[in-house]
């Protein structure tokens, strides 16, 4: 059988034929004003399209299988279906809301056993803790019980220690009141003070002071008074007139004829009990009054002494009993006080008293 003409030549073919048949009128140009041109025939034209490679024929290929269909019987058996779940109804009732006025009202949880013991030794601890804030010392205080009033009392800075007379008895103590030293005195003393390793002494019967000096050597200075306390420092002496209301001070003059005091100057306190005194380094002069029980502070003014501010010393030092041994130190004053029933030596911080 005679093979049949390419579908792609034959249509090639005719559109060459058509082509070749097309002429194209162009209108004529005037140009330069000559005579138009003939007309112009477009010759035919030939499109040189290379020839498509010829389709390979294409074999018969056999159709694609059909999906294997699974027969009925080997289908999974359906899972069966769970049971349905019984739900048990309740009835909910919302919690009720306390009015604002109930609660401010409404009561602590009960506490078991164990937070209970707990609650109570906290409670027992913070009272404890209370009491001690209110009833100890102030800080920088100092107590030293003693076993009887004393009679006259003295700080040895140099030293650091404490001279207390207890009648016939001297005795040592360090600032934390152990008992360094004993020993006894010639005769019964009432004011004691100690400066410049000379420890001066009155007996508070007689016009006279008694110095000894460096432990050995004994002086005696006659007075125009008896005198019932008194303070040194340097080369001077102020002893004090309970019952007149005065301080004397006096200069003390050694030479080569013998040591004598010349007295200089006088300090009326009127209306005050001196019981004992002393003088800080600012020139300011403390007094302790035991008609008041206080202690005071005076400054001098236009040649006087006038109080500054007074402290009681009853809640200290009690209310009845002898006030002895004033001694001043930065921030402190050293002090003895109270009966044979109940006596003791205090160093007592001056911040702490309640200045009036």
């Amino acid at each position: 059988m005679p093979q049949a003409e390419d579908d792609f030549e034959l249509i090639l073919r005719r559109c060459r034929e058509r082509l070749s048949a097309i002429r194209l009128d162009v209108p004529e140009l005037d140009a330069q004003g000559a005579s138009s041109a003939p007309p112009i025939f477009l010759e035919a034209l030939t499109l040189d399209v290379p020839s498509a490679p010829k389709p390979a024929p294409v074999a018969d290929r056999p159709p694609p299988p059909l999906p294997r269909m699974e027969s009925a019987a080997a289908a999974p058996a359906p899972r069966p279906a769970a049971p349905p779940q019984v739900t048990e109804e309740r009835e909910v009732f919302p919690p009720d809301r306390p009015l604002p006025s109930q609660q401010s009202s409404r009561r602590l949880p009960q506490l078991g056993r164990p937070a209970a013991l707990v609650a109570a030794a906290a409670l027992a601890a913070a009272t404890g803790l209370a009491a001690y804030r209110v009833l100890r010392p102030a800080r920088g205080a100092v107590i030293i019980p003693l076993a009887r009033a004393a009679d006259g009392m003295t700080v040895r800075a140099e030293r650091n220690d404490i001279l207390v007379a207890e009648g016939a008895e001297m005795i040592a103590l360090s600032r934390a009141g152990t008992v360094l030293e004993r020993r006894t005195l010639d005769e019964p003393v009432v004011a004691l003070n100690w400066d410049q390793g000379s420890l001066w002494s009155l007996d508070g019967r007689s016009p006279e002071l008694t110095e000894v000096k460096d432990g050995a050597r004994r002086m005696r200075y006659r007075l125009n008074h008896i005198p019932t306390s008194l303070f040194v420092r340097g080369a001077y002496v102020w002893t004090s007139d309970r019952a007149a209301g005065t301080i004397h001070q006096y200069l003390i003059s050694r030479s080569i004829l013998g040591v004598m005091l010349q007295p200089l100057d006088r300090i009326d306190l009127p209306g005050m009990d001196v019981a004992t005194f002393a003088f800080d380094p600012a020139g300011d002069l403390w007094v302790v009054d035991a008609g008041r029980r206080v202690l005071c502070r005076l400054k001098s003014s236009g040649g006087a002494f006038k109080p500054a501010a007074c402290a009681p010393l009853s809640p200290l030092l009690g209310t009845d009993g002898n006030l002895r041994g004033l001694f001043l130190e930065e921030g402190g004053v050293w002090l003895a006080g109270g009966s044979d029933s109940g006596a003791s030596l205090r160093r007592i911080p001056t911040a702490s008293l309640r200045w009036q």
